[in-house]
């Protein structure tokens, strides 16, 4: 796929989506996966897909408006009786496509790559989300429990994304109750040999951080404050001791872990009092019984502590802080799934295949929104030097007569798809930073690369 978008072709959901499959027989792969035991007579297996899709991009995504979706398609009505039938056999063969999708080879053009990374091969940043859901799915997407001991039903979604190209690496669903430090070692599925891979406290684990110092996988992570700490020759460390006798950002190698004695580089930054009294007022909020923190934890929470196993001629200290900052930019592709993509509107008790269905469905979609965000972004910059802000193009492409599935008229236009694209969904020149400029404000592009 090129870079740039030709003058009149906005491309449709469905084409990006045949793009992305072309190279798999995708009626073999139904069969085989049980979406079909038999010839189909009225509904393809990719007709069934783009009706989903069109479907799920609903409020509501019921099976009667997804249905009608796949009606639309093949000009044959379905019931929702047989979609639901349907529904049974079909969470293999979406997981699978979804796969498919994100390892679509996006062609990016060297120039439209964020070079201010380029001492890694890839800058990951992982996260997770979660979606409450009916209590009927609490057997099989088990949540917390609350303070009655009630369990809720809750899914976690988990994503890497790629800051170095903008390109979804990695999607899965699973129950709550398998949280981000179980999900920890995925990333061996995920990151090569010097990629960065950066984490929140809630991935941390001592296992996996090691297996990543022996693979030369880099990685930057939030460090519990009460992890035990010990000198280079395995003499003791009072944390707290020593950040309150240093001024100022502490960047040494110290020893991590009790049992691993894991030789780490160990930053710990001083954090603005607003913010540090922020950390401890969620931390005595701690609805967890278990969280019996100590005096010295909550004096602790005043310093963000980050451990890496780049050494300081590759990342200096104020990198290391900047890239972390970075990782919130994972937070704002969260919120465009939530607002403006429906990601958590799913339908209000269905089974446990319809559920799945629904949320392939949407997590394909998000991926080609992904996909279409990054080839008219970049067209955007090459003509007018222009970014395009993710939440506005959300907001746009989200438009009933945009949403990758309206049959637009190009030839009506009097202007090209990406002067379409640019006109609304640009940033705009405002005082305060748009996430663009804040990140390039960080360090200078001349600070990164010369490293």
């Amino acid at each position: 796929m090129n870079i740039t978008v030709n003058n009149h072709n906005h491309e449709t959901f469905e084409t990006r989506l045949r793009k992305a499959c072309a190279h798999v027989n995708i009626e073999q792969l139904a069969y085989d996966l049980g979406l079909y035991q038999r010839k189909f007579r009225k509904v393809s297996p990719m007709a069934f897909v783009f009706g989903l899709c069109r479907g799920s991009f609903n409020a509501f995504a019921s099976a009667n408006i997804i249905a009608g979706a796949i009606a639309s398609i093949t000009g044959k009505f379905i019931s929702k009786q047989a979609l639901l039938k349907r529904f049974s056999n079909a969470p293999a063969f979406l997981h699978k496509l979804l796969k498919i999708v994100i390892a679509y080879p996006l062609k990016i053009d060297p120039d439209h790559i964020d070079h201010r990374f380029s001492m890694f091969d890839n800058v990951r940043l992982l996260d997770s989300a979660s979606i409450k859901l009916h209590p009927s799915l609490v057997k099989v997407f088990p949540g917390a429990r609350n303070q009655t001991g009630r369990q809720s039903a809750t899914m976690k979604i988990q994503l890497c994304y790629n800051l170095t190209s903008g390109i979804l690496d990695a999607l899965s669903i699973s129950p709550y109750t398998r949280n981000d430090q179980k999900a920890s070692a995925d990333i061996f599925t995920i990151a090569k040999p010097n990629d960065l891979v950066v984490r929140d406290l809630g991935y941390f684990s001592l296992e996996v951080l090691a297996r990543m110092v022996l693979d030369k996988i880099y990685f930057i992570t939030r460090i519990p404050p009460n992890v035990s700490l010990f000198t280079p020759d395995l003499s003791p460390v009072n944390l707290l001791k020593m950040l309150k006798n240093h001024d100022g950002i502490f960047d040494q190698n110290l020893r991590v872990g009790a049992s691993q004695k894991l030789l780490l580089r160990f930053i710990a930054i001083p954090l603005p009092a607003e913010e540090a009294r922020k950390r401890r007022a969620k931390a005595r909020n701690d609805r967890n019984a278990k969280a019996n923190h100590s005096k010295n934890y909550f004096e602790l929470l005043g310093w963000t502590i980050l451990a890496t196993n780049a050494s300081p001629a590759a990342l200096s200290t104020e990198m290391v802080h900047a890239i972390y900052l970075i990782r919130w930019k994972i937070e704002i592709v969260f919120k465009i799934w939530k607002s403006f993509l429906l990601v958590t509107k799913l339908p209000g008790k269905p089974s446990v295949p319809y559920l799945k269905c629904v949320v392939y469905a949407k997590l394909i979609l998000l991926v080609l929104f992904n996909h279409t965000h990054i080839i008219y972004n970049n067209s955007v910059y090459q003509k007018t030097g222009k970014r395009l802000s993710p939440m506005k193009c959300a907001q746009f492409l989200a438009l009933p007569i945009l949403q990758f599935f309206a049959p637009v008229n190009p030839r009506k236009w009097t202007f090209t798809a990406t002067e379409l694209i640019s006109y609304y969904c640009a940033y705009e020149k405002r005082k305060r930073q748009n996430m663009s400029e804040w990140i390039a404000d960080l360090i200078p592009v001349d600070e990164w690369v010369k490293k």
